[in-house]
């Protein structure tokens, strides 16, 4: 189950994380959100992480662990992303570039 505190999921959404469909990606993760019925999550779009092949990037930092970055976040993955990642504690390597 998702840890006290607050969870943080950023979404780069400049111009080129927008092209790339960050606005999908965003919509994505605020209907899975709801749709699981998790409120102890902050959504914020952020500008240009200068990673702009790997875009949409999304990073989530959950309390007491590491930020992970996940690139190429398009909507299926963003959906994953709530329900494994925040919702079951499991990080999806396959989508994961950083810790």
């Amino acid at each position: 189950m998702i840890k006290t505190g607050r969870t943080c999921i950023t979404i780069s959404a400049g111009s080129c994380g927008r092209a790339a469909g960050a606005d999908d990606t965003v919509d994505a993760l605020l209907g899975e959100l709801q749709r699981l019925g998790v409120d102890s999550v902050t959504v914020r779009k952020v500008g240009c992480a200068g990673l702009c092949e790997m875009e949409p990037l999304v990073t989530v930092k959950t309390p007491d662990e590491e930020e992970v970055v996940y690139g190429r976040v398009d909507a299926e993955a963003a959906r994953m992303i709530v329900a494994r990642h925040i919702v079951d504690g499991e990080v999806l390597t396959h989508h994961a570039i950083a810790p």
